[in-house]
């Protein structure tokens, strides 16, 4: 049976591709930003990350998946929404971002794969017309793995 996680204040920071060598596949990274939020935190089973901790902090885990849903958080650029299917989640990362002297947050940064063919064309329209807008990302996905556990072949909702 398949989850949900949401990723909020989701951001694309770049679009990129590459040639997965045991399939012989072309597969598209999308590398996102998002907040560090309980949900994510509860669903990947990480805890709070402590001020001592390197920066950035290599957190354990992915997620199998099969589709990512990016929308908009400015009601005017809701037209930008898209969905694609997608077959992993993985390369996650919190980061201490200080924002003055006083504070600093977490942000979490990973890496959205797929080979879906629109995938390219789709996050890069995104990117070009939201820019560093925030928006909700909803990933559905079958289930987590533990860092270093390879998914089973043929998994996921990319298209093979």
């Amino acid at each position: 049976m398949a989850s949900k996680v949401t990723f909020i204040e989701a951001i694309i920071r770049k679009v990129d591709f590459a040639l997965e060598p045991k399939t012989n596949q072309v597969h598209v990274n999308i590398h996102c930003v998002a907040g560090w939020s309980t949900a994510v935190r509860d669903t990947m089973s990480w805890g709070d990350i402590p001020e001592w901790q390197d920066n950035p902090a290599i957190l354990k885990g992915s997620l199998v998946a099969t589709s990512m849903r990016l929308s908009p958080a400015e009601s005017k650029l809701s037209a930008e929404q898209f969905e694609i299917a997608i077959h992993q989640v993985e390369d996650f990362r919190a980061l201490r971002v200080k924002e003055n002297e006083n504070a600093a947050r977490i942000e979490l940064r990973f890496t959205v794969r797929t080979r879906a063919d629109d995938a390219e064309a789709l996050a890069g329209a995104y990117l070009r017309r939201v820019g560093l807008g925030t928006g909700e990302m909803r990933i559905t996905y079958q289930r987590q793995i533990e860092f270093g556990e390879e998914p089973e072949a043929g998994s996921g909702g990319g298209a093979e």
